[in-house]
């Protein structure tokens, strides 16, 4: 590879990523510039490794990129997890934020589709949620916030959309909590806008994130956003103001926010999608690309 290329860039899910690892101990040999973006700077106890190597985790990951020129974090808080955890040299590290093509979610928003194919009417409220049907994602937290949430609003429907590695849990839990005419778990859509302009809330319960590009997308749909305090997110919203954000693992903060934005009147729903579309517009893919084209020019010789 030496001499083919003027940077080598390595995208790393999560620092347990065994992939991860051995390409970043192998490429830098190649003598080439090495970038390795981290999209998942999580804690130890959120990386799905075996338990009996969890421990060593840190020292493997910083091991792995002694030899990496530039690693770039995906937020802010991706950054602190790489250095306070995995010791990485501050120096080491930028922040480029994850873009969207923003331009799928310009001009008039239409498209019905969902609610129809769902059998709901307009009026009633369509809380969306796009992620990966594991528990690392939080859903059980929103499905345990269902109840009290259909209390203030009986009509209200929940619609899962992602690959749905845990549904056998997910419909016991949902059997369980008796709202089974009140949640789709539709699975893997490639027709994200549809959703998006389907839905009147949407909400990320998750756990751990690096920095969720599902946020972003929904602001840019004009959507108002409800999402846990974890990774990027409290980079992207700016709490009260364009969307809103609570703790994680909390079924009573969920149930009370969502309960809140349903709640609010026409003109307060509309000031505050507005707010979110124009702050959907500092994450755009072409700022991303620029930013890591700038990195890529200050490496290559």
């Amino acid at each position: 590879m030496a001499g083919q290329h003027d940077v080598v860039h390595i995208n790393s899910n999560h620092p347990g990523s065994r992939l991860g690892i051995l390409m970043g101990i192998a490429l830098p040999g190649a003598g080439t510039p090495v970038v390795s973006v981290e999209h998942g700077g999580t804690s130890i106890a959120s990386v799905d490794v075996p338990h009996s190597i969890a421990w060593a985790l840190p020292t493997l990951f910083r091991w792995s990129r002694r030899h990496v020129v530039r690693v770039v974090a995906v937020s802010e808080e991706n950054r602190r997890t790489l250095t306070e955890i995995y010791r990485l040299p501050p120096k080491k590290i930028s922040v480029v934020h994850n873009g969207v093509d923003l331009s799928a979610f310009a001009g008039p928003f239409a498209l019905q589709s969902l609610r129809q194919e769902l059998g709901l009417s307009n009026e009633q409220p369509l809380i969306l949620v796009l992620g990966r049907l594991r528990p690392n994602k939080g859903y059980p937290y929103l499905l345990e916030a269902a109840p009290t949430i259909l209390a203030r609003f009986p009509t209200a429907y929940f619609v899962l959309a992602g690959n749905p590695d845990d549904r056998a849990a997910a419909e016991a839990q949902i059997a369980r909590l008796g709202i089974e005419g009140h949640v789709s778990i539709v699975g893997f859509r490639s027709d994200v806008v549809n959703l998006l302009r389907s839905a009147d809330l949407f909400v990320l319960p998750s756990l751990a994130e690096g920095f969720s590009l599902a946020i972003v997308e929904a602001m840019a749909a004009g959507l108002p956003v409800v999402a846990t305090r974890v990774g990027g997110a409290a980079e992207i919203i700016e709490d009260g103001l364009n969307g809103f954000l609570v703790p994680p693992a909390d079924s009573e903060a969920l149930a009370r926010t969502v309960r809140h934005v349903l709640d609010l009147d026409s003109a307060s729903k509309e000031n505050l999608r507005q707010a979110a579309r124009e702050r959907s517009g500092f994450f755009s893919i072409a700022a991303t690309a620029q930013k890591m084209l700038d990195i890529y020019a200050s490496l290559a010789g």
